[in-house]
């Protein structure tokens, strides 16, 4: 959901970024769901349906300029598996001015559409800032 709305925001700002998600305890090849699917459509995202859950795996570590978790559990376990992300890897809303240090944003897997709408809503101001430093040249977070 949140690489869909990402890649949304970037899409309104220009060429830009590129994002790709990834799970630590993803399984590969799942389709979104279709609560999320609900949450994107409630903000004009609509998904081709081809999205799938890959795994976070040490190609794409190597291959992302910067890595973005959800919570502050992932921050500690990407760095602790893949030591080489530790400088490049930064929780989603440490991107918003005035969040707090670790707030974390939680999975809402199995749960209903009210709480995937509430999860974009909460990511939203975040992806919005990460859409302006992603357009910065490399070096510039």
């Amino acid at each position: 959901m949140a690489e869909a709305a990402f890649r949304h925001l970037c899409g309104l700002a220009g060429p830009g970024a590129v994002a790709e998600s990834a799970g630590l305890a993803a399984a590969d090849g799942m389709p979104m769901t279709p609560q999320a699917e609900f949450a994107l459509r409630l903000r004009g995202i609509c998904t081709d349906g081809t999205h799938r859950s890959r795994p976070l795996t040490r190609e794409r570590i190597a291959a992302a300029d910067l890595v973005v978790v959800m919570t502050d559990g992932h921050l500690r376990a990407v760095r602790g598996r893949y030591p080489e992300a530790e400088g490049k890897t930064r929780l989603l809303m440490g991107f918003v001015a005035g969040a707090a240090a670790a707030e974390d944003v939680q999975d809402p897997f199995s749960g209903d559409s009210e709480e995937y709408v509430a999860c974009l809503e909460m990511m939203w101001p975040a992806l919005e800032a990460l859409v302006s430093v992603s357009a910065r040249p490399p070096g510039g977070l």
